[in-house]
């Protein structure tokens, strides 16, 4: 797993949902509108239309869930210690929202085709 780099995908993805408050096997929470604010109780939502690097809200919610991911190690005893550092979970949660945000657009575009039926 080290070796690349990267986060265990199925642990960094479980717990966005977990963030999320949501299940994998749900559509994902509409997207965050921008200029509301998030209290850290308030579960975890995006802004799907941009990367974390695009958009300071997304950055943020980045943040809290790589520190959350940090605090719940416990959580993820596969996961060796040494992938928990900021450069190995950065990159295993940017990978994990890609996908998620591909999922997102996947949902619309089909959500959309429902409606036009």
């Amino acid at each position: 797993m080290s070796d690349t780099n990267t986060f265990d995908q199925a642990a960094i993805r479980k717990h966005i949902f977990h963030c999320m408050q949501t299940e994998p096997s749900e559509p994902l929470p509409p997207a965050h509108v921008d200029g509301t604010t998030i209290a850290p109780s308030d579960p975890v939502r995006f802004d799907w239309s941009k990367t974390a690097k695009k958009s300071k809200h997304n950055a943020l919610m980045k943040k809290r869930i790589v520190d959350d991911l940090k605090a719940s190690r416990k959580r993820y005893k596969h996961v060796p210690e040494k992938d928990f550092n900021d450069k190995t979970l950065d990159a295993g949660f940017d990978q994990a929202f890609t996908t998620l945000r591909q999922k997102f657009k996947t949902q619309q575009d089909d959500a959309a085709a429902m409606h036009n039926r």
